[in-house]
């Protein structure tokens, strides 16, 4: 607003100066001033000595010329800063989108009678956000997690599953009867029959169950997927995950569409550096995340971001 007006003062301000020069009222008030201040002054003299008076009080007669033009600047910069300036700014925005007026707009005239009901009242609410399932991993020495849902739809019977393999000391099983081969850690599939209210947590959930647990040591390097889905859930969300044991990790959502096959679970023999490269290959660094050291710290960061969301 206060841009405009400043706009609006200096236009006016230099079509005030214009008038007097280029107008012909500027050029009639030029002349007709001083004419006037002398006539006036004339008229006040003694009969038979104007000329005289006149000639006397030539100072008065120029300061009266000087605050009568100065009146008349002041009139004509009203004049362009109220009318003339605003009608022009709104002529030329005319020409780029002509205002609308009565005569553009037609229309039947309608009967409030007849309105459907239905358009009357409220605007209905939008619909609810389906059901949304993320995870949140914890546990330096023992990996755990909680289940989020997003949405505003509780999440019914989640389900989870597990393919983590021990990079650093591989699991070897025979499954079929061909001998033993190097499989991921036996962490089944679970579904739970239960759910998960909107914007809250399901906590908590051990990856390392019983039979996992005893062909993983500390130090070793746990690399694999995670995927989460549940009845009424909007997508299946599937997760890369890093972990060592008494070290730390991250994870790392997938985007949709990319696959997910684990090729390098087959082959044996891998040194760290080995490892840190090819976990290195699966996510960018700037859209992992860490996960937090214990059960304090992830429950800090969950309640700040339940809160922001609600």
């Amino acid at each position: 607003m206060f841009d405009f007006v400043w706009r609006l003062a200096i236009l006016a301000g230099k079509e005030t100066f214009s008038d007097w020069g280029t107008s012909p009222l500027g050029w009639a008030l030029i002349f007709a001033i001083p004419l006037g201040v002398l006539v006036m002054k004339g008229k006040r003299a003694p009969s038979g000595a104007r000329w005289l008076e006149i000639k006397k009080k030539w100072a008065e007669e120029l300061r009266d010329v000087f605050f009568v033009t100065m009146l008349c600047t002041v009139l004509i910069f009203i004049y362009e800063f109220t009318w003339n300036q605003p009608r022009t700014i709104w002529k030329e925005a005319s020409k780029i989108q002509p205002p609308p007026t009565l005569l553009h707009i037609s229309h039947p005239r309608i009967d409030p009678l007849l309105i459907p009901p239905t358009t009357v009242g409220p605007r209905p609410k939008p619909a609810p956000a389906p059901a949304s399932l993320e995870v949140v991993f914890y546990g330096k020495d023992d990996l755990r997690f909680w289940l989020l849902d997003n949405g505003d739809i509780a999440a019914e019977k989640p389900k989870f599953t597990f393919g983590l393999a021990n990079m650093s000391h591989q699991f070897l099983a025979d499954y079929d009867g061909k001998g033993a081969q190097v499989e991921p850690l036996p962490i089944p599939t679970k579904e739970l029959d239960d759910y998960v209210r909107p914007h809250e947590s399901l906590s908590t959930f051990i990856v390392l169950n019983n039979e996992a647990r005893p062909f993983v040591r500390t130090g070793d390097r746990l690399l694999g997927q995670f995927q989460v889905v549940c009845m009424n859930c909007d997508r299946i969300r599937n997760y890369w995950v890093f972990w060592g044991v008494g070290i730390g990790g991250w994870y790392y959502e997938i985007p949709a569409g990319t696959p997910t096959n684990i090729p390098f679970i087959q082959t044996t023999g891998w040194s760290e550096a080995e490892i840190d490269r090819a976990a290195d290959s699966l996510a960018p660094f700037n859209k992992r995340v860490s996960i937090f050291p214990d059960l304090a710290t992830m429950k800090a960061a969950t309640q700040r971001r339940e809160a922001s969301i609600r």
